[in-house]
C-alpha cells in the first residue's frame, strides 16, 4: 500500500466528524432559556446551548441570551455533533441612512434618526459586503450621498453583516404609492 494512502487512513477518522465544526442556523427563536436556545430554521427546530466564551449580538454585545426573544431572527455560528454550542448569536438588524463612504467591500452608514436627535450624538454604522449580499439592482448604485436599506446581522460594535441592500429612488419608491380614486 503507497505511505500517502496510509497516512490518509489513519487521519481519517480526525477528521470524520469535521463536517460538524463551524455550521451556521439562520431562523426564529422559539425557546429562550438561561443557556439553551431553541432556533426554527429551514430544517426544523435546532437546540443550542451557550458556553461561557459565546456571544449574542443584539444592539450590543451579551454573554448571556438576556437579549433575545421569543420570534427574533437569528443567526448562529455553532459547533459539536450531538450536544451544539453556540459560539456566536447575531440578531437581524434593518438601518436606514446615508452613505457617508463606499468601498468595495464596506459602506459606513450615517443612520437616519428622529428629529430631535442631534447629528454628533448619531454614531457611523459599518456595513460589510460579500459575495452573498444581495442588491435591489446593483452594486454599484452604492455611492456616497445616497440613502439606503440594508437588512442583516448585527455584528456588535457598530456593525453590520449586509444580507440585503436597496438604494432609495432606484430600488424603494421615495414615496409611497396611493391607490387613484
Amino acid at each position: 500500500m503507497p505511505a500517502y494512502l496510509v497516512v490518509a487512513l489513519l487521519f481519517l477518522p480526525a477528521f470524520a466528524g469535521f463536517g460538524a465544526i463551524g455550521q451556521t442556523v439562520i431562523g426564529t427563536v422559539e425557546k429562550v432559556g438561561t443557556d439553551q436556545l431553541q432556533v426554527k430554521g429551514p430544517n426544523g427546530p435546532v437546540t443550542l446551548y451557550l458556553d461561557e466564551k459565546a456571544r449574542v449580538r443584539k444592539g450590543k454585545v451579551f454573554h448571556d441570551l438576556s437579549a433575545l426573544v421569543v420570534g427574533d431572527e437569528v443567526r448562529v455560528n455553532y459547533y459539536g455533533e450531538e450536544k451544539l454550542t453556540a459560539v456566536n448569536v447575531s440578531a437581524k438588524v434593518e438601518l436606514s441612512g446615508v452613505i457617508t463612504e463606499a468601498g468595495p467591500i464596506r459602506i459606513v452608514v450615517l443612520p437616519a434618526s428622529t428629529p430631535d436627535a442631534k447629528a454628533p450624538d448619531r454614531k457611523t454604522v459599518f456595513v460589510f459586503l460579500d459575495r452573498t449580499t444581495k442588491f435591489g439592482t446593483s452594486r454599484s448604485q452604492l455611492a456616497v450621498g445616497r440613502r439606503i436599506l440594508v437588512v442583516g446581522w448585527d455584528a456588535g460594535d457598530g456593525v453590520v453583516d449586509a444580507e440585503r441592500v436597496a438604494v432609495y429612488d432606484s430600488d424603494l419608491p421615495s414615496r409611497p404609492v396611493r391607490p387613484k380614486q
